[in-house]
């Protein structure tokens, strides 16, 4: 689009430079850049999007980012270099621009100095006058504004509920004109900065383009104005909010389970012993242990039985067996028995040396 810049910018040039990209548009290997929705704009839009394989292809997409480096923002305040290693001692200390100045730096960088240099690769033209060659000598017809902020809106999708209803972002939207599309599948866009009205369009099949659909509004959110941001950040405080809820009515519910059961406990304690008590009382009405006691006693004391009459104690002295007189008899035999012992073999021959002796 072209640029307007209001008059506090001070730009001595214009900047002329507009239109979407020729043939191709020439991108790193970023998340953003290899999305469906980028390939949709440039399937809308006329361009062919193309990304980088090889490091040593990023010069196209690489240099501008060093020329604006070294050529503008290394010598003002508050400038952190590309790495740690040249980072300045007192950027922190000396940062005193806000991004509305930096936005007023670039802008007369490229609209006053950048785009009426030579063109590297054959100085006799200037930048611009390069690319307004390549143009066919004519400005490009600017694009409607509208039709592009809608282009470049992001993308959802979902299905068509009951009475038109969509869900988004805890959100339900509702449209009129989405009553004939339940349960179909609808392609939602949608401004970041609004996100209480979407855009609806039937989902892409093959080549054939999406159709705009209608709208659809947030239920009962007429008179606010919300963004993506706000409403994530009221969507968790939400969810905080109900997690402490039901945490606290979990520690309700169990404290009254606890009281219930333990209750009941003592319910059946006392029924317990209520029963106890009342089968003592009436098995003491129904026993007759006291008068089969009372009638053994009597028929006892009614017998005359003779007591059996034990021996009188005797003493150990007089159940000790006498002693007879029998020690002598033993000890003529004891003797006789050593001498027998004792009593030496001589063999014939010695008796009758003895003889002769």
């Amino acid at each position: 689009m072209p640029k307007n810049y209001p008059d506090d910018y001070k730009l001595n040039k214009v900047w002329e430079i507009c239109g979407t990209p020729f043939q191709y548009f020439f991108t790193d290997g970023g998340k953003d850049f290899r999305s469906k929705h980028l390939k949709a704009i440039g399937k809308k839009l006329g361009f062919q999007c193309e990304l980088r394989d090889r490091p040593p292809e990023g010069g196209i997409v690489e240099r501008i980012f060093k020329t604006i480096n070294t050529q503008v923002l290394k010598d003002l305040p508050g400038y952190t270099g590309a790495n740690v290693q040249e980072r300045p001692k007192n950027a922190e200390k000396e940062a005193c621009l806000t991004i509305q100045d930096i936005d007023k730096i670039l802008a007369s960088f490229f609209c006053d100095i950048y785009n009426h240099e030579p063109y590297p690769k054959d100085p006799r033209d200037t930048r611009f006058e390069r690319w307004f060659k390549g143009m066919g000598g004519k400005l490009p017809e600017p694009l409607d504004e509208r039709e592009l902020d809608i282009c470049l809106m992001k993308e959802a999708q979902r299905v068509v509920q009951a009475h038109g209803s969509i869900q988004f972002e805890n959100l339900i939207y509702r449209g009129e004109s989405l009553n004939a599309y339940k349960g179909e599948f609808v392609t939602l866009r949608y401004d970041p900065d609004h996100i209480l009205t979407l855009y609806i369009y039937s989902c892409e099949t093959n080549d054939n383009l999406e159709d705009f659909l209608g709208y659809a509004h947030a239920v009962n959110m007429d008179t606010h104005d919300l963004s993506v941001e706000e409403l994530k950040a009221l969507n968790k405080e939400r969810s905080q909010a109900r997690k402490e809820h039901f945490n606290y009515d979990a520690l309700l519910a169990l404290g009254k389970r606890k009281e219930l059961v333990e209750e009941r406990k003592e319910d059946k304690k006392e029924k317990r012993r209520s029963e106890q008590k009342r089968l003592r009382s009436a098995s003491k009405k129904t026993s007759n242990v006291v008068e089969l006691k009372k009638s053994r006693a009597n028929v006892s004391s009614k017998k005359d039985d003779k007591l059996e009459l034990l021996p009188e104690r005797v003493s150990r002295e007089e159940l000790e067996p006498q002693k007879t007189e029998l020690q002598p008899e033993l000890s003529v035999q004891v003797d006789t028995q050593e001498q027998e012992r004792h009593k030496l073999l001589v063999p014939n021959r010695k008796q009758h040396l003895k003889k002769i002796w």
